[in-house]
């Protein structure tokens, strides 16, 4: 085996690695593979989701450790400015009142699990990003319409990219 076999075989392996936490609307097929950069091994960009509800823009990467994605998260709220919301529940995300922030995401024993972060970005797009303390992967996702739209990315992710093992 040469060494460019054994460098694609392991960039494979860390696309499936990777397609096993996507969103249930996502084609690993319909995304455009992105390079490894510090510590992202791999990631996918999905462009537009096939849900009317879904993403305009949709990035999902593979870290090196559950760590590192944590890590990548915490880097991301804190760029956008979002503190943490009160109570353990994504529902927080799509309060009425406009929202924004992140919130610890919980099993049905309340045991915590991951963070779902949600806000506008500079353009009043809203956004969303997650990631699971089990997994590796980091993911960001970017809807239409402001405020409304928030609302609507949340029940794409709830009933697309939150998990059903919890």
């Amino acid at each position: 085996m040469r060494a460019s076999d054994a460098e694609e075989a392991t960039v494979d392996a860390q696309q499936a690695l990777l397609a096993v936490g996507l969103p249930t609307d996502v084609v690993p097929g319909d995304c455009t593979r992105t390079d490894a950069d510090g510590d992202v091994l791999t990631g996918l960009d999905c462009g537009v989701s096939p849900s009317a509800d879904g993403p305009s823009a949709q990035t999902y990467e593979l870290l090196v450790s559950p760590e590192a994605a944590g890590a990548a998260f915490d880097a991301g709220v804190q760029r956008a400015g979002l503190s943490q919301l009160e109570g353990d529940d994504a529902f927080e995300c799509s309060s009425s009142d406009g929202e924004q922030g992140w919130v610890r995401l919980a099993d049905f024993d309340d045991e915590p699990v991951g963070r779902l972060s949600c806000g506008l970005d500079d353009a009043g797009a809203p956004v969303l990003t997650w990631t699971w303390d089990d997994r590796s992967g980091y993911s960001s996702v970017t809807g239409r319409g402001g405020q409304d739209g928030l609302s609507d990315l949340l029940n794409w992710w709830r009933d697309n990219a939150d998990r059903d093992d919890l």
